[in-house]
């Protein structure tokens, strides 16, 4: 499944990337303001010793699960507020440093828990600009490291795991990007980003209740694992400085591995620790309103489409951004 979406997406990227010249030329009255969307922030390299803040404000609802065949159930109903801030700050002309801090806090049966988040370290190299003379996409690869700053075990069995702010793991992200502007609707020119990424995480030794299950008597070790991401946005300009935004995102994760440490509760603990392998699609609308081309405001929901082995979910978002 993912690798025909992958393959359809990236064809019809392809063939409008590749249309005449004439499409290239800016029939609009106004140029417009793109700040990105909640998924996919700042999709071009910042200029040399210019910086860009993002924090963003995540409201998540997980109101169910879905199981092996993707048929959606009841499951453990949980809130969480997640905040992060992003920034951005431009080296050269074709590297840029980005850097992620994480803390998330989880509402549950009347209680709170808070905790730091896992901490994201980054380069991005863009390779190619889009021109008005140009008739060729961005493209940008970025290299990411996810240090784990975040809690992920030894967590409290009141909330059954889902407090868990990290996953125990340096997980290491390579991303590919393409973007381009198109002008084929008169007076609204579209910004189309596409992007697929790989993640890879180490293994992780856990103790008692964690990230990977509500089991207190646990310890062991959680194997590798390795995630693919592929997500296509677009942003249509109303105006200037409104515009549209929407991302559809696809999300697969490898089945995970457990080994336990405790000989009697090896046949035991297995099968509660180790998961399937899970698959996820979502959608995320957002309406920006960008001040100038250094600031502007995202506000956006995002809602699980179909899953697999994994949380049902409906988010609410708002994110500011202010480039130096």
């Amino acid at each position: 499944m993912f690798f025909r979406i992958t393959t359809l997406s990236i064809t019809a990227f392809s063939f409008a990337c590749l249309q005449a010249e004439t499409l290239q030329t800016p029939p609009s009255p106004f140029v417009p303001i793109y700040g990105g969307t909640i998924y996919e922030p700042s999709p071009l390299n910042q200029e040399p010793g210019e910086a860009l803040i993002q924090p963003f404000y995540q409201f998540v609802w997980s109101y169910g699960e879905y199981d092996n065949r993707w048929s959606r159930g009841s499951g453990v109903e949980y809130l969480q507020g997640q905040t992060s801030i992003l920034s951005n700050i431009g080296i050269t002309k074709y590297i840029e440093l980005e850097i992620q801090l994480r803390t998330q806090s989880t509402f549950y049966e009347s209680k709170t828990s808070s905790h730091f988040g896992d901490t994201t370290v980054g380069l991005g190299f863009q390779f190619l600009w889009q021109s008005e003379n140009i008739n060729h996409p961005n493209i940008r690869v970025e290299l990411q490291e996810t240090f784990p700053t975040g809690r992920y075990d030894h967590l409290n069995a009141h909330f059954k795991g889902n407090d868990a702010s990290g996953t125990g793991s340096y997980t290491s992200t390579l991303l590919f990007e393409l973007t381009k502007v198109l002008y084929g609707i008169k007076d609204h020119p579209v910004f189309i980003n596409t992007s697929i990424g790989l993640d890879y995480s180490t293994p992780v030794e856990i103790q008692g209740t964690s990230a990977y299950g509500p089991i207190s008597r646990t310890r062991g070790k959680i194997g590798h694992r390795y995630q693919i991401n592929f997500g296509i946005t677009a942003e249509y300009s109303i105006t200037r400085h409104w515009v549209f935004g929407i991302d559809l995102e696809y999300e697969y994760r490898c089945p995970t591995s457990f080994t336990s440490h405790l000989d009697d509760l090896n046949e035991t603990l297995d099968p509660l620790i180790s998961s399937q392998a899970t698959n996820l699609i979502f959608i995320a609308p957002c309406l920006e309103y960008n001040f100038s081309e250094r600031c502007g405001l995202i506000i956006g929901g995002a809602f699980t489409v179909i899953g697999q082995n994994i949380d049902a979910q409906a988010m609410g978002n708002i994110s500011f951004y202010l480039l130096y």
